[in-house]
C-alpha cells in the first residue's frame, strides 16, 4: 500500500522500451519519455532499445540510482 500522505517522497523513474523495433516503428519513444518527465513524481524518464535483456536492467538500475528514484515504471 502507498502511503498517500508522503506523495513528496515518491520518486518515478520511468523507462520506455522500444522492444527493439516493434514499438518504436509505431510510437515515438523519446516523445513519450519526454512526457513522462512532467508528470507529477516522475524524477527521469529515458528509452531503450530492449530493456528485457542483461544490457536494459543495467540500465534501468544506473537510471534509478543516478535520479535516485524509489519507483520504478516500465513501459513496453
Amino acid at each position: 500500500m502507498v502511503d498517500t500522505e508522503n506523495q513528496d517522497d515518491i520518486k518515478i523513474f520511468v523507462a520506455v522500451c522500444e522492444c527493439g523495433i516493434n514499438i518504436a516503428e509505431i510510437i515515438d519513444c523519446e516523445k513519450l519519455a519526454e512526457y513522462t518527465k512532467n508528470l507529477p513524481n516522475v524524477v527521469g524518464a529515458k528509452n531503450y532499445l530492449s530493456l528485457c535483456t542483461e544490457a536494459g536492467a543495467e540500465f534501468i538500475r544506473e537510471n534509478v540510482e543516478e535520479s535516485k528514484a524509489n519507483r520504478v515504471i516500465v513501459a513496453a
